[in-house]
């Protein structure tokens, strides 16, 4: 039997966006005295620091997914990722506030699992995300 996955982008809201520029600019401002001669080596500092206080967090915003399979719920952030055995999920809830986690978005779920484990998520399809997970059918706590 094949296994068959759903995968959902991460939701991201534009203080993601307008929080990573600001860095770059604050970063590229400390920089700049070390690059105002000109040298090469100041000039590499510069642009080495602005691509990466810029891209990093863009490229774990760009692989931050969400994979749910019959068994379990995958969640990736950049170079970590979590494995959530769906039976383990005691409930989802919806929030609206930043908390830490795999989460680009104010607009969050929040899923309880284990005994005493949570995290955060935001995905695009919320509705479809809470249906693939079993919202509504399996779990008990939807709020």
């Amino acid at each position: 039997m094949e296994s068959q996955q759903m995968e959902f982008k991460t939701a991201v809201d534009g203080w993601y966006y307008v929080l990573v520029t600001v860095v770059a600019l604050v970063v590229a401002a400390l920089v700049l005295p070390v690059a105002h001669d000109r040298s090469p080596q100041g000039i590499s500092l510069l642009v080495v620091s602005v691509v990466l206080a810029a891209g990093l967090p863009l490229w774990i915003m760009r692989t931050t997914r969400y994979v749910v399979t019959q068994d379990h719920l995958r969640i990736r952030l950049g170079l970590f990722s979590w494995i959530i055995p769906l039976n383990e999920i005691t409930s989802v809830r919806r929030l609206r506030k930043l908390l830490p986690g795999p989460a680009f978005s104010s607009d969050t779920l929040e899923i309880r699992y284990g005994r005493a484990s949570s995290i955060v998520v935001s995905p695009c399809e919320r509705d479809r995300f809470m249906a693939a997970l079993g919202v509504g059918t399996r779990l008990r706590g939807w709020g």
